[in-house]
């Protein structure tokens, strides 16, 4: 025990040499005598080594208590109470864990109460099964290039969660300012919906090698437009970065763009995920053939200026252009349906080709296209949507291949015509028909 306390041989040997007989000697040569005898009664050689007895005395206990106190004290110094298992994300002693362990602590002393190998200032917690943790915020983290961390208080992070954005918090609480890049750790498995929506100035983002879940993280709310790039790890079995878009290989799906990114044709991507290119900056972009469907708002309020669809397209989901101000021509390319607001408040929007091969018109499908003048409709279509050409306010002529008696067949939903701005006839095969 006194080896592993002191290391100083001087303390070892006086300690050795003064044990409990001489400390028992040494109290009684310091107690005072029962009746001692005036001073200037007792001889001079007498005092002379009373005084010399009393002054090495309390040298042997100034050497025990000056090695006790010390060892008292460093075995003090050693107890330490368990850190908490929530944390505000401060790395314990001020000091950010990612730096080396000479900075943060000493031998033996010093234990931070919460300890994580990111960046200081993100928020987590531990989770109910008592094995993992979450990140849940980016907390008061200042840094440009966030990196989440893979451990925390020793449990692997394997989830990421925004819980200010999901409680309605504003963006400058919710996400970070100040990032540029964000690396999301190898141990991370799952990240939610929402994450990076309130980053700003975001622009590179890297996925470790374990994460097998992402909810969309394109959402109308997002403002990513900074993305240049968005990094998977070589080793992620479940997502690949092919053009610089984010793929779930299994369902080759892109889940999310960025301003840098192109639709790869070589057959690893066959649809395009909601929002996957919302907001998409460009004005050219090809979606080759090899694509089967485009999910709900994929393209929307995006800067295109010419689309043409796919000519082996299944499915087209709502609202897929709606909102392209930019948007001036678009090629259905054989595709025969228009659902619900597909090309809604497309301003510039002036021609469509091949509309006249489609069955099936929306609701709201060509809302607000202001500089349509006039379309021409097969004989095939079946059915128009509620308000479907709803503010088109130039738009007063539609060229029908059918004849009246057809026009009048087909399906209309409410205000189809609109109830301001409305279509005075139709050109039908046999004559006009009114709306």
């Amino acid at each position: 025990m006194k080896n592993k306390i002191f290391n100083d041989t001087r303390l070892l040997d006086a300690m050795d040499y003064i044990d409990s007989s001489l400390i028992a000697e040494t109290a009684d040569k310091i107690r005072p005598p029962a009746a001692p005898k005036r001073e200037a009664e007792q001889p001079k050689t007498k005092r002379i080594v009373f005084a010399w007895k009393q002054a090495a005395a309390l040298v042997a206990c100034a050497l025990v208590m000056g090695a006790i106190i010390p060892a008292v004290s460093m075995l003090i110094g050693n107890i330490r109470p368990a850190g908490p298992t929530f944390s505000d994300g401060s790395a314990g002693s001020n000091a950010p864990a990612h730096e080396s362990e000479s900075e943060t602590s000493t031998e033996e002393t010093d234990v931070p109460n919460t300890v994580y190998d990111g960046s200081p200032g993100l928020e987590y917690v531990i989770n109910a099964d008592g094995k993992s943790a979450t990140f849940i915020g980016f907390g008061t983290c200042t840094d440009e290039d966030i990196v989440i961390a893979s451990t925390y208080n020793g449990f692997p992070v394997t989830e990421m969660i925004n819980d200010k954005r999901n409680e309605g918090a504003p963006a400058e609480e919710a996400g970070s300012l100040y990032a540029k890049s964000i690396t999301v750790s190898d141990t991370v498995e799952s990240i939610s919906g929402g994450i990076f929506e309130s980053c700003p100035n975001l622009e590179s983002i890297y996925i470790g090698a374990n994460v097998n879940f992402i909810r969309s993280f394109m959402t109308p709310k997002h403002n990513l437009s900074k993305l240049v790039e968005i990094v998977v790890s070589e080793d992620n079995k479940h997502f690949s970065d092919k053009g610089n878009c984010l793929i779930e290989k299994q369902s080759k799906t892109i889940i999310a763009s960025c301003k840098n990114s192109v639709i790869p044709d070589d057959g690893s991507v066959e649809i395009i995920g909601v929002f996957a290119f919302f907001g998409y900056p460009k004005k050219e972009l090809t979606i080759p053939d090899s694509i089967k469907r485009i999910e709900n708002s994929a393209f929307a309020e995006s800067k295109l200026s010419y689309v043409q669809l796919p000519k082996d397209l299944e499915y087209l989901g709502s609202s897929v252009f709606s909102g392209c101000q930019e948007l001036e021509s678009a090629d259905l390319n054989g595709f025969t349906r228009l659902p619900n607001v597909t090309f809604g408040a497309c301003h510039k929007l002036s021609n469509i080709e091949g509309i006249e091969n489609v069955t099936f018109i929306g609701n709201q499908a060509l809302i607000a296209c202001t500089s349509l003048e006039e379309l021409s409709l097969g004989a095939g279509l079946t059915e128009i949507g509620e308000e479907a050409f709803a503010l088109t306010y130039l738009m007063d002529t539609i060229n029908y291949a059918g004849t009246v008696e057809q026009w009048h067949a087909i399906q209309k939903g409410e205000n189809w015509n609109d109830k301001l701005y409305f279509i005075e006839y139709v050109n039908c095969s046999d004559g006009k028909a009114t709306p």
